[in-house]
């Protein structure tokens, strides 16, 4: 007596095909994708995952598609269906530190948990990524470092002495680094040329 063969099953359907948009964000073709990504219409295109523009720039670590993304309208915070990520998770999955950096400046919330109850920062150090960890942790904003550096009164700037950009940048830098031993923190100041020259503006408490 023969055993009937099995039916043959049908090979799984296709995945489709990615959009250009993000083809382009996956192979990391910045002035491509940018190219692709003009308008808010744009910027709402999901892939087939469920994966936003925001969201995959960011696990990318492409800064510049993140920052017209979030120009675009983007919600900085805004969760996959599935697991419930944010774009500052896959940034610190992924080790990007300064696209973790530009999200919380951005308004990314450091407190949103994911399906199972992780933070970007717990995310980020299970894989290792403690700068980011550092960064996310210890954020301030930009605003706020600025808000000591060069003090406003009814939106004029008061006090002699105008500070340049590249100060509020590097003393932002330091804030949100990890780097505790002295030697370490010297050897930072000695790469920033003016370090001397606003050493009061640099040292809390002597403003």
């Amino acid at each position: 007596m023969t055993t009937p063969e099995a039916p043959a099953q049908a090979p799984p359907p296709p995945p489709p095909p990615k959009s250009a948009l993000f083809d382009a964000i996956d192979k990391n073709e910045t002035e491509k994708a940018l190219e692709l990504l003009k308008t808010r219409e744009h910027a709402k295109e999901r892939d087939a995952s469920g994966m936003s523009v925001l969201a995959s720039a960011a696990y990318r670590g492409n800064l510049k598609l993140v920052e017209k993304a979030i120009e675009l309208g983007c919600d900085v915070n805004e969760k996959t269906d599935d697991n419930l990520f944010t774009p500052l998770m896959f940034a610190a999955l992924s080790g990007k530190q300064d696209v973790c950096r530009f999200l919380m400046d951005s308004g990314a919330r450091m407190y949103c948990v994911n399906g199972i109850g992780k933070t970007a920062s717990e995310l980020a150090a299970f894989v290792g990524n403690h700068e980011c960890v550092a960064i996310i942790n210890n954020h301030i904003s930009i605003d706020l470092v600025e808000e000591f550096l060069r003090p406003k009164i009814n939106g004029e700037y008061v006090g002699e002495e105008r500070y340049p950009d590249e100060l509020l940048e590097f003393i932002h830098s330091l804030c949100g680094s990890h780097e505790v031993h002295p030697v370490k923190i010297i050897f930072r100041f000695s790469q920033y040329s003016d370090s001397l020259k606003y050493k009061k503006k640099q040292w809390l408490g002597e403003g």
